[in-house]
C-alpha cells in the first residue's frame, strides 16, 4: 500500500500499488491538459457536455493502462485563495470517488457531526461541494463562528449550488 495525501481536504488514503494519484496543480487551459493526460495513456478524451472546459475550473481525470489506474487532478488558478481551496478540495473529492475511498471523507464529515445523507444520493457534484466545503473549513478553521464562515464561504464557492447552500445552514459548522 501507498500513503497518498489530498492536501486540501486533509486526507490519506493508503492506495494499492496499481493504483496512482497526482495533483497536477494550477493549469491554465484544461482542455488543453485533457488532451496531454490522454495522448500520455494513449486514450481518447472523454466526451463531455458542450461548453465543459469554457466554463469549468477543475477537472479530475482517471485513466486505466497496464493493471494501472491513474487519477489526476488539475484546476485552475482562480482569483481568491479560498476559491482555490474550494476547487482542489472539490476535485479531490472527486478523485476519491474514482480512487474508491470517498468513505474517507465521509468519516471526516462524521467526525464533524455533520449531515451524511449526501453521501447515499447519486449527486457526485454536490458531493464534490461538501468536499470543497470541508476544504475550505479546514483551511480556515479559525473562522469557528458558522455566520462568518457561512459569508467568507458564499464569497470563495462559484455557482455553488442551493443544496449546498441548504446543506451549510443545517449543519451550522
Amino acid at each position: 500500500m501507498i500513503k497518498t495525501k489530498l492536501n486540501a481536504l486533509g486526507i490519506e488514503a493508503d492506495l494499492p500499488e496499481n493504483i496512482h494519484f497526482y495533483d497536477d496543480g494550477f493549469i491554465s487551459d484544461l482542455k488543453k491538459h485533457s488532451a496531454e493526460l490522454c495522448k500520455k495513456y494513449s486514450s481518447s478524451l472523454i466526451q463531455t457536455k458542450e461548453g465543459f472546459f469554457e466554463f469549468s475550473v477543475g477537472n479530475c481525470s482517471s485513466f486505466h493502462k497496464n493493471n494501472q489506474t491513474f487519477v489526476h487532478i488539475y484546476y485552475k488558478n482562480l482569483i481568491g485563495a479560498g476559491q482555490n481551496i474550494f476547487n482542489r478540495g472539490h476535485e479531490e473529492t472527486h478523485a476519491l470517488v474514482d480512487l474508491g475511498q470517498l468513505y474517507l471523507l465521509e468519516n471526516l464529515v462524521k467526525t464533524r457531526r455533520l449531515d451524511v445523507s449526501p453521501f447515499r444520493s447519486s449527486d457526485e457534484e454536490f458531493i464534490a461541494d461538501i468536499g470543497g466545503l470541508c476544504a475550505l473549513n479546514s483551511q480556515h478553521n479559525q473562522l469557528n463562528k458558522f455566520d462568518k464562515f457561512l459569508v467568507y464561504a458564499q464569497n470563495c464557492i462559484l455557482g455553488y449550488s442551493f443544496k449546498l447552500e441548504e446543506w451549510m445552514k443545517k449543519n451550522k459548522f
